[in-house]
């Protein structure tokens, strides 16, 4: 159920949701290509950890909310009111982006056939929704799987809607106490959405998600009044 203080935000957002249904009526599940955001012409680039604000995907991280890992913050969408939808978080809602609604593929544990969409839904943990799709051996879309702006921009796009339903709640807080400095996320097995920590206090790496962040944050006044930088999602009918 949508809360009183969602359903209003959802209310105040509505107008420019609402082609979503006629827009992609009849539609592929592919979107039209988006621009590349800002983030995208990272290179990499070497962090001091006692200088930017760095968290990791764990519970002992004084910052983890700021990770797509950490559970309690849900959203929505679409943001029509009418049709919205509740996401447990903005892992399952990006993963889910990665396939159309009628995408069928063969269950990790199970030798069924599924809809992948519906099956990513079913989880209830952004770590589960990782891990399963991490499993799912069906391609993605071919508009993402062939595009490097698609994944960033749809990263941002989920990003922006955390915000937007969750600015009170722990990752909002922590995403603009955060002020103006580098937000960087500690990930020993991947460089390109974060960095990794080479040496005691040294982070290298290309850091999208935090760069992400960071984009979101300098926008928050935009995003909190319902201006989404991709008002129609990535999430195909």
């Amino acid at each position: 159920m949508i809360s009183k203080t969602s359903s209003k935000k959802l209310a105040r957002v509505a107008p420019s949701a609402r082609g979503l249904a006629s827009a992609h009526s009849g539609a592929s599940c592919h979107v039209k290509q988006p621009q590349l955001p800002a983030s995208a012409q990272a290179e990499m680039k070497t962090y001091r950890k006692t200088a930017v604000v760095s968290f990791a995907a764990n519970a002992v991280d004084p910052n983890r909310h700021l990770s797509n890992l950490c559970g309690s913050h849900p959203l929505f969408w679409p943001m029509d009111k009418e049709v919205a939808q509740l996401w447990c978080s903005t892992e399952q809602l990006y993963q889910s982006s990665k396939y159309g609604a009628t995408d069928i593929g063969r269950h990790p544990n199970k030798d069924t056939l599924v809809n992948l969409r519906t099956l990513l839904r079913r989880q209830r943990t952004p770590l589960q929704v990782r891990r399963l799709q991490g499993r799912i051996k069906s391609p993605v879309r071919s508009d993402w799987a062939s595009s490097s702006a698609m994944p960033l921009a749809a990263m941002k796009w989920v990003l922006e809607l955390k915000l937007y339903f969750n600015a009170h709640r722990p990752f909002g807080r922590e995403l603009l106490k955060t002020g103006r400095r580098a937000i960087v996320a500690v990930c020993p097995d991947d460089d390109y959405w974060g960095a990794k920590e080479v040496k005691p206090g040294i982070l290298v790496g290309h850091n999208h998600l935090g760069r992400l962040l960071m984009e979101v944050r300098n926008n928050a006044e935009a995003i909190l009044a319902g201006e989404l930088t991709h008002p129609d999602g990535f999430l195909p009918d």
